[in-house]
């Protein structure tokens, strides 16, 4: 399970930062028999924080809070999961864990959120 939170908001809220400045934090939590090896923040689909979970068999791997300052109006997603074969999550499935959170948009501008891609990425012309 990621739970993301930007100044205290969730997935589908929009946070009003006048300043730019906010503070995320995001917590991964998974069952003792799954092992992960990446845990990740995004901001407009860029990598912004790369954590390693906690090699254990505890429910929280990840525990983070820092500091973002932004210079447009964003959104945030993490993920977590691992590309290691050995990391399949038996005994449920031959599959590899991978969790991905939905957006908390910023609006920094004052204005409302604005999507970085308002009119259509660059790719889809």
């Amino acid at each position: 399970v990621l739970t993301l939170t930007v100044d205290g908001k969730s997935a589908g809220e929009t946070v009003e930062a006048s300043e730019g400045k906010v503070t995320v934090h995001f917590q991964v939590r998974a069952p003792s028999w799954m092992a992960l090896s990446f845990a990740q923040v995004f901001v407009n689909g860029v990598l912004i924080e790369d954590f390693t979970p906690a090699d254990t068999t505890d429910l929280l791997r990840v525990d983070e809070t820092f500091e973002l300052e932004l210079m447009e109006d964003a959104h945030v997603v993490a993920m977590a999961g691992s590309l290691d074969p050995t990391h399949e999550m038996t005994p449920v499935c031959r599959k590899l864990p991978f969790s991905t959170t939905n957006p908390v948009f910023v609006d920094v501008d004052g204005g409302g959120y604005e999507p970085i891609y308002r009119d259509g990425a660059p790719w889809d012309d």
